[in-house]
């Protein structure tokens, strides 16, 4: 990858892994699991099937303006996926097993919101790497490149909208890391190394969680 910022490079190299507590370090219940999902941040939660999504229509001017995530829809749709309402105080969640999204209904109020929050979900959705769940640090790698992963297809799908509609719908993200994340994004449409931006970004990631 290009030469990065200096203070982002030094976000990357100051990362110390996070400390993630699970008893008999089992993860085979959250293989299916996409890993910004709140099954990852609470395994008691079960969510529950609700009423299907129904856009907004400013929600679906924005879908229509990105060509990415148009496509990506269309996509989960003939794969039997379902895009429904998260039950109340419950947050958005992939179930990948199931093939469901689920929304917040506070997110669908907002379309911006919706946007980034559906943009997140894709890119863990279409994330091709399996995690290892046998190793700890593998694992720990994984759920990292897969927030990377989400994170490329926000920015890919937030660009596609400025050209189109000139509106900003943002980055799902830590404010303090956006300018980092453009800089591993703008490197990556230069040198194509999708694993690598995706590696850089989710160790940015750390800097939310730590």
């Amino acid at each position: 990858m290009s030469k990065l910022l200096p203070s982002c490079q030094k976000l990357i190299e100051n990362i110390v892994e996070p400390k993630i507590e699970h008893k008999n370090n089992q993860f085979s219940h959250l293989q299916n699991m996409a890993p910004m999902s709140t099954y990852f941040l609470d395994e008691k939660i079960e969510y529950i099937q609700g009423k299907m999504v129904r856009f907004y229509e400013k929600t679906q001017a924005l879908i229509t303006s990105s060509p990415t995530l148009s496509r990506a829809l269309k996509t989960l749709e003939i794969d039997g996926w379902k895009l429904v309402v998260a039950q109340r105080e419950q947050g958005t969640a992939t179930d990948l097993r199931r093939k469901t999204v689920f929304i917040s209904n506070r997110v669908l109020n907002h379309p911006h919101l919706t946007i980034k929050a559906l943009s997140n979900e894709i890119g863990h959705i279409f994330y091709a790497a399996k995690p290892n769940i046998k190793s700890k640090s593998n694992f720990v790698s994984h759920f990292l490149a897969s927030e990377g992963a989400a994170t490329i297809k926000n920015i890919e799908i937030q660009r596609e909208i400025i050209n189109h509609m000139a509106v900003d719908i943002g980055i799902r993200a830590n404010p303090r890391n956006i300018e980092c994340y453009n800089e591993v994004y703008d490197n990556y449409l230069i040198d194509n190394k999708f694993d690598e931006a995706a590696k850089y970004i989710g160790e940015i990631y750390l800097n939310n969680i730590k």
